[in-house]
């Protein structure tokens, strides 16, 4: 009974802090920016789709993690929480790295270079992925919901015991087809963040029109 509760609270929780953090931040790009939230995602969400979908070519596991192409706000948020939680474990784990090495008195020159520079990057890291999580991930997940479905649909059939590429017979364009089925289960969040990529452009195009 109390995990059936904790999930309620946690799909509440989740489905409120999306339109929430939309308002929120709204509020200040208007207050700190003088410009309006939304058409600056519309303006920057192209080239922040298609960094984050080089950034997984990098970042090879992110590939392994469909919460974040999620449908359900719950998946979606923790795994975008999971992000910001693991650049918090690559900071600690400088710190005690640096600090046994000091310790030891087996530190160089270049180790101390070396921790230092992977402190600053780590922070920036950091930085980043909380900024990504407060300023982005709000309306980012609606596009999500709508360019992801096709990787998600690729990955149930595949669950279900349905490989892509295992259509029987051929037709006109159908190894097309099967080449993009295998994309969207290899890279399911690499071709989710190109798709959104041209989501928000084709948003762009509607407003400019």
């Amino acid at each position: 009974m109390q995990l059936h509760m904790k999930r309620r609270v946690l799909l509440i929780v989740s489905v409120i802090y999306f339109p929430g953090m939309v308002a929120v931040d709204s509020w200040l790009f208007q207050t700190a920016l003088g410009m309006s939230y939304v058409d600056w995602y519309i303006a920057n969400g192209s080239l922040i789709s298609v960094t984050a979908s080089l950034f997984t070519v990098v970042w090879k596991n992110l590939n392994d993690n469909p919460g974040l192409i999620a449908a359900d706000p719950r998946g979606f948020l923790a795994a975008n929480m999971l992000l910001v939680g693991v650049q918090l474990q690559v900071i600690g784990h400088h710190l005690e790295d640096t600090g046994t090495r000091f310790r030891s008195h087996g530190a160089s020159v270049s180790d101390l270079l070396d921790g230092v520079a992977g402190m600053v990057t780590a922070l920036v890291m950091f930085a980043a992925m909380l900024a990504w999580v407060v300023a982005v991930v709000p309306l980012q997940y609606f596009i999500v919901v709508v360019a992801g479905a096709p990787a998600r649909l690729a990955l149930k059939l595949q669950a279900q015991g349905s490989p892509a590429g295992d259509r029987g017979g051929e037709t006109p364009g159908g190894n097309d087809w099967k080449l993009w089925e295998r994309n969207l289960l290899s890279a399911p969040v690499s071709m989710t963040n190109a798709v959104a990529a041209l989501v928000i452009l084709a948003i762009k195009l509607v407003r400019a029109a």
